[in-house]
This record gives C-alpha cells, sequence and structure tokens, in this order.
C-alpha cells in the first residue's frame, strides 16, 4: 500500500513539473512585451518632429545650380508650434500629439509614448500653421476623427503663405510634411521632417568699380514681379498649378536704413525676402526706376532684369542686383518648320542664357544700352564686334553689322543666324562669347585712338521639339538667366 501512495505521489509531482515547464516560455514571453496587457503585435512608440535643412541650388534635372549646400537657419525659422497626426489607410486619426510654446527648436520629441499595432500608418507634421486660416480647423481634429481627402490627396492649396509670415508678430514660417510608414513590435520612434512653405531670397545690391559712367546713382523704385501665391500643402515638386500671380513686391523698404543713393564700390545686403513656392523657369522680372535716368518732360525710364528661376520650398537663392551702366540688349525670333514662337527683347549683363527648340533657326539682332537707354553713335565710334561659338552640331552664319534705328535712336547692331541641331545629335548647349570695342566720344574725347572693350556671354540651350504648341505662344518669356547675377 505504501509503494502505491508514494507511485502515486511521484506521479502528481511529476505532473506538476511538465507543467510548470510548459507554460514558462508563456510567462517569459509577457515580460518581454512589456505590460502583460499587450497582445504581442503592438509596439510603444515616441513621436518627433523636425525642420528639413534650407539648401541651396535647384536639385532638379534641367538645371544648372546643383550645389544642395545646407544653409544654417536664422534667427526665427524654425519651430514654436508643432502638430502630428498618425492615420490608418482610411485617413482616420488613431493617434496625435500637439505643442506650443517650443521657442524656435529644431527638434521636438512628444514625451507622451502611443501604442500603435503593426500595420501601415501615414504621419503628417505641422509646424507653425495654426494661423493659415486653410489649416485652423484641421490642427483642431482629434483621435477617431478623419482628416479630409484635401490633406490626404494633397489637393488641399494655401494661399499666400510667404506673404503672411510676419516675425516680429509671431506668424512664424509654416512648415509641412508626410510620410509612409510601417510599425512593428519593434519601432520605437516615428519620425517626420517638415519642409518650409516657401523659399528664402537674399538680395544684394552691388555697384562695381571700374566702369563707364561711374556716377552715383538714386532709387526711385525698385520691384519685383513674378511672384506666385497658391502653394501645395505638401511639395507636388514642380507638377503643382501656381495659380495666379501675386503683387509686385517693393524691394525699398528691405534696404537697410532706408538707403537710395549707390556709388561706385557700393555692396548692400538686403533684409530677407519669402517667396511662394514656384513652378521650374517660373518669370521673375526687376524693375528698377533711376533719377538721374530720367530727363524732365519726356517718360519714366525704368532697367529691367528678368530671370527665369524656380523658387523651390526650403531653398535658399542669393541673388545679386548689379548696376551696370553699358549692357548687351537682345531682340530675336526662332522658327519651327516655317512658323516660329517670337521672343521678346531681352535686357541682360554678362550672363544669360536663350531656350529654344530642337531643329529651329534662330536669327538675333544685338546692340548696347547704357542706363535704360540704346547707346547711340552719337556717343561711340569706331565699333567693332566679333564673337567666339562654341557647340557641336551648331550652325552659324557669318554675322552682319550695320546701324539701325531703334526707338529712334542710331544705335551699331550685330547680327547672328544659326541652327538648333536635332535631338540626339551634339551638344544640349551651346556658348556665345561676343567682345564689342569702341571709342567713346565723351569720356574719351582726349584720346581718339582709345577703345573700351566689352565682354559678355550667350547660352542658346536645345529643348525637346512641342508640335502641339501654340505657334503664337511665347517660348522665351524675356530671356532665361540661370545665373545668380542680374545686372541692372
Amino acid at each position: 500500500m505504501k509503494n502505491k501512495k508514494t507511485t502515486a505521489l511521484l506521479f502528481v509531482y511529476s505532473l506538476f513539473l511538465t507543467c510548470l515547464l510548459l507554460l514558462w516560455p508563456g510567462c517569459t514571453n509577457e515580460e518581454i512585451i512589456g505590460k502583460g496587457n499587450n497582445d504581442g503585435n503592438t509596439a510603444t512608440i515616441t513621436l518627433s518632429l523636425s525642420p528639413a535643412p534650407a539648401i541651396t541650388g535647384d536639385n532638379e534635372p534641367e538645371t544648372k545650380s546643383e550645389t544642395g549646400q545646407e544653409i544654417a537657419p536664422e534667427a526665427n525659422e524654425l519651430m514654436y508650434s508643432a502638430t502630428v497626426f498618425v492615420c490608418d489607410e482610411t485617413g482616420t486619426i488613431v493617434a496625435k500629439a500637439s505643442v506650443g510654446n517650443l521657442g524656435n527648436k529644431s527638434e521636438h520629441s512628444f514625451p507622451d509614448e502611443i501604442e500603435l499595432k503593426a500595420n501601415e500608418y501615414k504621419i503628417y507634421g505641422f509646424a507653425n500653421c495654426e494661423y493659415l486660416k486653410e489649416l485652423k480647423d484641421i490642427l483642431q481634429l482629434s483621435v477617431g476623427n478623419t482628416l479630409p481627402t484635401t490633406v490626404t490627396d494633397n489637393t488641399l492649396i494655401i494661399d499666400d503663405p510667404a506673404g503672411q509670415i510676419d516675425l516680429k508678430n509671431g506668424k512664424y514660417i509654416p512648415m509641412t510634411g508626410s510620410s509612409q510608414v510601417t510599425v512593428t513590435r519593434s519601432t520605437k520612434t516615428l519620425s517626420v521632417t517638415v519642409d518650409r512653405l516657401v523659399c528664402k531670397a537674399k538680395f544684394r545690391i552691388t555697384y562695381p568699380d571700374g566702369q563707364t559712367d561711374a556716377e552715383k546713382i538714386t532709387l526711385d523704385s525698385l520691384a519685383l514681379k513674378g511672384n506666385r501665391k497658391s502653394v501645395p500643402l505638401f511639395s507636388k515638386g514642380n507638377e503643382h498649378d501656381p495659380g495666379k500671380l501675386g503683387e509686385d513686391i517693393n524691394l525699398l523698404p528691405l534696404i537697410p536704413n532706408g538707403q537710395t543713393v549707390f556709388e561706385s564700390g557700393a555692396d548692400v545686403k538686403l533684409a530677407n525676402l519669402y517667396l511662394n513656392e514656384s513652378p521650374l523657369r517660373n518669370p521673375y522680372n526687376l524693375i528698377m526706376k533711376v533719377k538721374e535716368d530720367q530727363d524732365e518732360g519726356q517718360d519714366d525710364v525704368f532697367r529691367y532684369g528678368t530671370f527665369n528661376r524656380r523658387m523651390t520650398r526650403n531653398h535658399v537663392r542669393p541673388i545679386t542686383i548689379e548696376i551696370r551702366n553699358i549692357k548687351l540688349a537682345i531682340n530675336g525670333k526662332y522658327y519651327n518648320n516655317p512658323i516660329g514662337a517670337v521672343l521678346e527683347g531681352v535686357e541682360f549683363g554678362t550672363n544669360y542664357t536663350l531656350e529654344m527648340q530642337e531643329g529651329s533657326t534662330f536669327d538675333l539682332k544685338l546692340h548696347l544700352r547704357s542706363r535704360g537707354k540704346n547707346v547711340t553713335t552719337e556717343r561711340i565710334e569706331n565699333v567693332t564686334w566679333t564673337h567666339i561659338f562654341k557647340g557641336k552640331g551648331w550652325l552659324l552664319d557669318p554675322p552682319a553689322v550695320s546701324e539701325e534705328t531703334i526707338d529712334g535712336d542710331l544705335v551699331s547692331r550685330y547680327s547672328l543666324k544659326g541652327a538648333v541641331p536635332a535631338n540626339n545629335q551634339g551638344d544640349g548647349e551651346a556658348q556665345l562669347d561676343i567682345t564689342v570695342a569702341y571709342h567713346d566720344k565723351v569720356y574719351d574725347k582726349d584720346r581718339p585712338d582709345y577703345k573700351r572693350e566689352l565682354n559678355f556671354t550667350l547660352y542658346i540651350r536645345r529643348t525637346p521639339l512641342s508640335p502641339d504648341r501654340n505657334p503664337f505662344t511665347k517660348s522665351l518669356l524675356q530671356g532665361f538667366c540661370w545665373e545668380e547675377i542680374i545686372e541692372m
């Protein structure tokens, strides 16, 4: 009997040990997951937000400037408030974090952790956006609400964010961003990077020494045309419709200390100007009125500078307005089969680029302008024009020099005709170096044999043929300038 009892006890004890060993792995798994009420498919996560660094360069395949150099933010250009939404595939908000009073912070991690099941999610980040009327109500949405489709489809348009920035009164640079993420139970942090909705233009005015006609100038006005108003909520690259043009921007208030008089050798940096994102090759026009250019009783005379640039969000554009008193002016046309697109007059300085379609022919006419007026044969004499043309596959006929009347002024004119190579043939861009030598009858009247010399560079860039283009479309809008120096 005793042996039977011992055997039974041993059996029960062995059964107990076996059950204990079977249960041990399950107890260990619960401790690794964390809190005991986790189903094994959930992660505990910290949300964070940070602005993307502002950079120079266009970062586009069709541009020459691709430096991508990072530019350190200046005062009040970081985050003062932040909101992050985490949404499921339906756009429903499953988690939200929001904070104010960040005090110009470059990165923020929200202290309260969230729990998310392993799945695919879309994160939306916003900084300094509370004063934008398009986002005011959206930023108040809570967990369980659904983001509007205009947000999830990126069809929401922000009206003139650059025009609303007022750093002195707490309206800081708005930033947005979104990211598709995959959450696993090992995910610890979800981060979203936000872009500034605007581009920062850093203008400066220089007046290089050693020029002809180097007297001081007085600016009566200086304005920028071409500013765009409509900006998509999140970046669409160059695919968005920029909508209508905004108002002209007066640049005079950006000049320190109200300066309007510039003497030879001047180099003045203007205050930062924030501009809305614009599409590739957006035409901008600078219009300058100089007091000394005006003649009493005559129509106002203006100096023009045109540059075609994309103002990319979160980028910095250095632009120099260089006072030059003698410049090269260009008029001409190019022709596709016999119908051509008219090129409007271009007033630039030593560097500019023209675009023409493959296989077209072109006819360019060059002359000189000074202080907003044509340089006439009454002012200069013994004018000689020469050029060097570089471009494989490009054709250029012998040039012609003539004296022609433009706007009632007799000028020396240089005419060039040529042809653009077909696509995939020759070089995609040609370079035309122009040299003009002349005797100045005013400044060099006591030196009859002395000749001054000016050098200019013209780039001609080939573009694909567009047979559906309206033949009256202006393919070249006032010229095409890649350089950061606009001569006026």
